[in-house]
């Protein structure tokens, strides 16, 4: 597959049903005859996907298909149809497919979490539970004590004292698990 249709690709076999992910960073791009500053999702590693293993099988026969489509219901016409996927192949190492175990891709995830676009994502509330992925605290989970315009003031009950953050850094425990 090409670099530029990593993210359709990614979308079609989000929509058929298969479990991937290819990290993916907010580029800032000027556009227009106003050279405007707009944010696009890109690719971190153009023409890279990674997919779960538990339907390898499907993922391959679907890749050698002469029409890459696959079905899916359409709530609204309560109908299945046909929905088409750009090119792509199964990468093959030695005549085998190789497994990637997901501690093998951490170093991937840290590189995305760094690349995300810097506005908050959330808001905050006092006594929400909130996780840092960055900093001396990644994996401890901690209590919004405080909330200002961008700063987020955290107590961390394992150590014993509270910590100020930017809202962009942490992550609602309920979207973090």
């Amino acid at each position: 597959m090409s670099g530029g249709s990593t993210l359709p690709v990614v979308n079609a076999l989000t929509d058929a049903s298969f479990t991937v992910w290819t990290p993916v960073v907010a580029e800032k791009k000027r556009t227009g005859s106003s050279r405007k500053e707009v944010e696009r999702p890109t690719a971190l590693i153009p023409g890279i996907v990674f997919a779960q293993a538990d339907r390898l099988h499907d993922l391959i026969v679907m890749s050698r298909a002469p029409a890459l489509t696959h079905r899916r219901y359409n709530r609204d016409t309560g109908r299945m149809e046909l929905r088409g996927c750009p090119a792509f192949s199964v990468f093959r190492d030695q005549g085998h497919y190789p497994l990637i175990s997901d501690a093998q891709l951490e170093a991937l995830r840290r590189a995305e979490w760094k690349g995300r676009s810097r506005k908050a994502e959330h808001v905050f509330h006092p006594n929400d539970q909130v996780r840092c992925d960055q900093t001396s605290y990644a994996g401890m989970v901690g209590v919004v004590s405080r909330v200002s315009k961008k700063r987020v003031r955290v107590l961390w009950p394992e150590a014993l004292h509270e910590w100020e953050f930017d809202a962009c850094d942490l992550i609602p425990v309920a979207q973090a698990a």
